[in-house]
């Protein structure tokens, strides 16, 4: 799709068609974008800016979408990933998954585990577990962020060494879940009183310092 044509050059069918094609992309702020230099009168386009806000990570719970956790239809999900404060209760789960498992793999991959996490946390592990299964029917191996949550529902299962094992296979790759798995990991050598390894444990602390120093350095 061609976003060259601005102003009254771009027609609104093309404008929609643009929205809708980076929303599936999981391109939230350039949705964004498109939309604050073209604004539109549009139906859907309170819709689009939550939307666009919520593929990017960021909560929106006075947003379109605000009431609409119980209903029954996909607006379930998107109400859910734009109040993280909904109890389980309050929220239509069957509509929910079936709007998740009819979002296109990307999305499902990089939505999935947060909203699992949240279940997870308020104690729906049914909830949590379907999105988990959704996840690992996915092409290809698991993502970190997938093994870190399917390590927690191990846990919260009572299989601690299956989560240690997969935790610990996240730390062995490098990456930006390391600390997240590391984290985890401590959580659930707490949780049993077990020790840890202090190289592990000072890990997290390590990390934190490195951070901060490439933040000023990059100021």
């Amino acid at each position: 799709i061609r976003l060259s044509l601005v102003g009254s050059e771009m027609c609104i069918r093309d404008r929609r068609r643009a929205v809708r094609f980076l929303l599936h992309l999981g391109f939230g702020a350039e949705a964004l974008a498109l939309m604050t230099a073209l604004p539109s009168e549009d139906a859907d386009r309170s819709l689009w800016l939550s939307m666009a806000r919520l593929v990017d990570g960021t909560s929106d719970p006075g947003g379109a979408f605000a009431g609409h956790a119980a209903c029954d239809t996909p607006a379930a999900l998107w109400a859910s990933l734009a109040d993280p404060s909904l109890s389980p209760t309050a929220v239509n789960t069957a509509a929910l998954l079936r709007a998740f498992y009819a979002l296109p793999p990307h999305l499902r991959r990089h939505l999935g585990p947060a909203l699992a996490e949240r279940f997870l946390a308020a104690d729906d592990k049914v909830t949590a577990t379907a999105l988990q299964d959704s996840l690992l029917r996915l092409p290809g191996p698991p993502d970190p962020r997938t093994a870190i949550l399917s390590a927690r529902l191990s846990s919260a299962q009572g299989a601690a060494p299956a989560a240690t094992e997969q935790l610990e296979a996240v730390l062995s790759d490098p990456g930006p879940s390391q600390l997240q798995a590391l984290l985890a990991l401590v959580e659930l050598h707490a949780a049993e009183a077990r020790p840890i390894d202090p190289a592990q444990a000072d890990a997290p602390v390590s990390y934190t310092h490195l951070r901060a120093h490439e933040t000023k350095a990059n100021l």
